[in-house]
């Protein structure tokens, strides 16, 4: 399993970010769901948890999923994504602000 991140910035407020996650090998009867997406307590990396979640209809293979529009911190540079399941990661990727 491997996965790669999309940092996009809104057009409207620059202050306005989504991350588009994409995971390759998923497992057939799985999907992807963002459970967390807080700022690490320094304040610098923005911290992203996807997890797999089991559902009979969930076709596998490569997918991706948007954390949605956040509001970039000051002192934020980067962030971190980890994709779990059942507790144990599978894959996880930096990605610097540009």
């Amino acid at each position: 399993m491997k996965c790669s991140q999309q940092l996009d910035q809104s057009q409207g407020d620059k202050r306005v970010w989504f991350d588009i996650i994409t995971v390759t090998e998923i497992p057939k009867g799985y999907f992807l769901a963002v459970t967390s997406n807080s700022l690490a307590l320094d304040g610098t990396v923005r911290q992203v948890i996807i997890t797999l979640m089991p559902a009979s209809w969930a076709d596998g293979g490569t997918h991706s999923v948007s954390t949605g529009a956040y509001l970039r911190d000051a002192n934020e540079k980067a962030v971190h994504t980890k994709v779990v399941e059942n507790g144990v990661v599978q894959c996880e990727c930096t990605k610097v602000y540009p």
